[in-house]
């Protein structure tokens, strides 16, 4: 489990220099998606002016496609936009060409799971964060922080 401690560095880090890799990542660490739903997010995905984002597609690994398949989700479902990651996303839009773009990538190709490990491990290293951090582990960040501040997982 990471440490409020550890967190707060991993924060640092994807807010210096943003990019579209930093950016899937926040969402995983401020709003809890797993990798295959972030990899699936594509800037479309985000309503900044309503404060949500639409879930509607999952990319699942595949051996014949370097980086996944496009599955659509059984239940689709809609998430409020915390305003400090509206105000993040705002920030990061330069780096998205177009609305089709994935927000792992910056591009409209899917994006691999392993490039968002890739650049943990990286900032792991650089900050000196003890332990190499997985996209897992910033989700269980978010529920931790959530379970601490009485929030409701499940509104």
């Amino acid at each position: 489990m990471l440490s409020e401690l550890q967190c707060a560095q991993i924060e640092r880090a994807l807010t210096e220099n943003i990019s579209p890799r930093k950016v899937a990542l926040y969402l995983c660490l401020h709003m809890g998606l797993g990798v295959n739903e972030v990899t699936a997010v594509r800037w479309k995905d985000l309503d900044l002016s309503m404060g949500q984002l639409r879930l509607t597609q999952l990319v699942v690994e595949t051996r014949t496609k370097k980086g996944g398949q496009l599955v659509p989700m059984e239940d689709p479902r809609t998430i409020a936009i915390p305003a400090p990651v509206q105000k993040y996303l705002r920030e990061a839009r330069p780096f998205f060409s177009s609305d089709e773009a994935f927000l792992a990538s910056g591009t409209e190709e899917i994006p691999t799971f392993y490039s968002l490990q890739n650049l943990l491990t990286s900032l792991s290293k650089r900050y000196q964060l003890g332990t190499t951090v997985s996209a897992i582990q910033l989700r269980n960040a978010f529920i931790r922080r959530c379970l601490e501040n009485n929030m409701d997982l499940y509104d």
